[in-house]
């Protein structure tokens, strides 16, 4: 994000120097306008183009060694100061915004409450006030007894006019109502000063060549530059009525300047797009590439999956499983989708993905999250095919694991059952038929569809049924055999709630907390699973181990 607004303020600014450098200067106040207006939604959007570079492969290999360690985590309270910063930033927004709806209040109630003529395409208000003409809109503000003793001269009125008929409030409001969204940005007032003063320039300009007499309607404009005028959305007659708007009444422009000058914005903007869009290599790839001794991309296990996320102008790296997704920010901080951080200690290089020790991880050669090590050393940088004598690091100690410890072991794999292909003959015998079974064990108590029924009953049922599901089971010197049709088990697995239960170890002795509140294991159990965002077990400083439910 500080990336994002430094590129917008330089370019914002660099427009800026241009415009005072080389466009103000020339009579093409029109163009000058439109380039002050179009300056900022560009200066705004170009952060976000981006262009595709060709990629440069890179054969330097980093190797690394790391000491692995036994750790726990330390619970603590950090306080994160991004909200009460954006807090006062929309306070100050607010302030701005209540500046600006009370100055538009205000000349709406001076509009309803004061008489109106019609001129041409305008309308006049005439005020009690001694004032100097201005506009709002196509509302001309007057003197009234200027106005009825004919005392305001033609030229005035015109000059008004121009401003009401070419519509230059609404230039006055956008400006305004991008000051009160990037008030923090300076250059938005100098932008604000500019396009105020070539509406000046424009207005002049249409008075000069109707009347074509500049001595006259300078002399006129000094004149009446010490009334009075406290509407900052209007435009003023004598607004900054400065030594650059008087020589540009004799101005004389040369139309070859003034169009190498246009031509001058094309590889100005092509400049300002190489300059500070966002450049991404044509062959980029998505793929991990993890600096480490013991992990690469190819041996995450499959039940894992990594790569990258972009959000508010950072990369972060995500690693995905059936528990849900984390991600982590350059400095191996866990963070949430929009980066911002959840705990602000660096993630350990043995705790990113289990069983695995991750380093770096790198998206086209740089760097997108760097993991804690554990007393390791420098890197030492070995370029492809280079001859080192640098031992290979040590295979990492197997954990030992003691009763009541938690660890992030994954279980053994379950074992594969055998597989037969097509046009093998096989040993496995096949699974006993449904009938066959019930005339196997007339002893047995049978179930359909979780209701105990006869032995004649369950040879009826299951006679022309397909699908079926079954289980069976020893209890005591009794066998229980149970069918199930698979409609049946579906919709049973459909609203049979998930608890929480089976995903808190039992063994563990610890406070549970939902949502920051303590509560006993037995209101736990009751919570289902797809209410829940996450579960955190930790340990504090006293070694007690504390369970953290998070909802959704």
């Amino acid at each position: 994000m500080i990336l994002y607004v430094l590129k917008v303020s330089a370019c914002l600014g660099l427009f800026i120097a241009f415009y005072h450098l080389v466009l103000e200067r020339e009579k093409m106040h029109q163009f000058n306008r439109f380039y002050l207006l179009g300056c900022i939604p560009f200066s705004f959007l170009v952060p976000f183009y981006t262009m595709y570079t060709k990629a440069i492969e890179n054969d330097t290999l980093i190797v690394s060694q790391i000491n692995i360690s036994q750790s726990e985590i330390i619970e603590q309270n950090h306080f994160d100061y991004t909200n009460v910063l954006i807090g006062i930033y929309l306070i100050i927004s607010a302030l701005f915004l209540v500046r600006f709806l009370k100055n538009l209040l205000s000349i709406i109630s001076l509009i309803n409450k004061n008489s109106k003529h019609k001129i041409n395409r305008a309308t006049l208000v005439l005020v009690e006030d001694k004032i100097s003409p201005h506009t709002f809109w196509n509302y001309i503000f007057v003197n009234k007894k200027e106005h009825v003793n004919a005392e305001i001269e033609k030229e005035l009125y015109d000059h008004e006019l121009t401003h009401a008929t070419q519509k230059h409030t609404l230039d006055i409001i956008l400006i305004e109502l991008f000051q009160i969204i990037f008030w923090i940005n300076p250059l938005i007032i100098l932008l604000k000063k500019a396009i105020k003063l070539n509406h000046e320039f424009i207005a002049d300009n249409s008075v000069i060549k109707t009347y074509k007499n500049i001595p006259k309607y300078q002399y006129l404009l000094l004149d009446k530059s010490s009334w009075k005028n406290e509407y900052y959305l209007a435009s003023n007659l004598n607004y900054v009525l400065t030594k650059k708007r008087l020589l540009m009444m004799n101005k004389q422009s040369s139309h070859r300047k003034i169009i190498l000058k246009k031509l001058a914005i094309v590889p100005l903007l092509l400049t300002f797009v190489l300059l500070f869009s966002k450049k991404v290599s044509a062959k980029e790839n998505n793929k991990p590439v993890i600096d480490n001794f013991k992990t690469s991309t190819d041996s995450i296990p499959n039940r894992f999956e990594t790569g990258f996320y972009d959000k508010n102008q950072q990369t972060l790296y995500y690693i995905k499983n059936e528990e849900g997704t984390r991600y982590f920010n350059r400095f191996g901080q866990l963070v949430d989708k929009n980066g911002n951080i959840l705990n602000s200690e660096t993630t350990p290089s043995d705790e990113v993905i289990p069983d695995h020790i991750i380093e770096k991880v790198y998206k086209n050669g740089k760097v997108i999250s760097e993991f804690k090590r554990k007393g390791s050393p420098n890197p030492m940088v070995v370029k492809k095919g280079d001859i080192t004598n640098i031992p290979p690091p040590p295979k990492p100690k197997s954990p030992t694991v003691k009763e009541m410890d938690i660890t992030n072991i994954p279980p053994p794999p379950k074992p594969i059952p055998p597989v037969v292909r097509k046009g093998e003959i096989s040993n496995i015998p096949p699974p006993p038929k449904p009938l066959e079974l019930i005339h196997d064990n007339k002893d047995a108590t049978f179930y359909f569809n979780d209701k105990k029924v006869s032995y004649r009953k369950i040879q009826s049922l299951i006679k022309n049924q397909k699908g079926l599901h079954l289980l069976s089971k020893e209890k005591g010197d009794k066998k229980i055999i149970k069918f199930s049709t698979r409609e049946y088990a579906q919709n049973k697995k459909k609203h049979t709630p998930k608890k929480v239960e089976n995903l808190i170890p039992k063994h563990i002795d610890a406070d549970i907390y939902l949502d920051g509140k303590i509560i006993t294991r037995e209101e736990a159990k009751k919570i289902d699973v797809d209410k829940i965002a996450k579960i955190d077990i930790r340990k504090n400083k006293k070694g007690k181990n504390r369970i953290y439910i998070t909802s959704k």
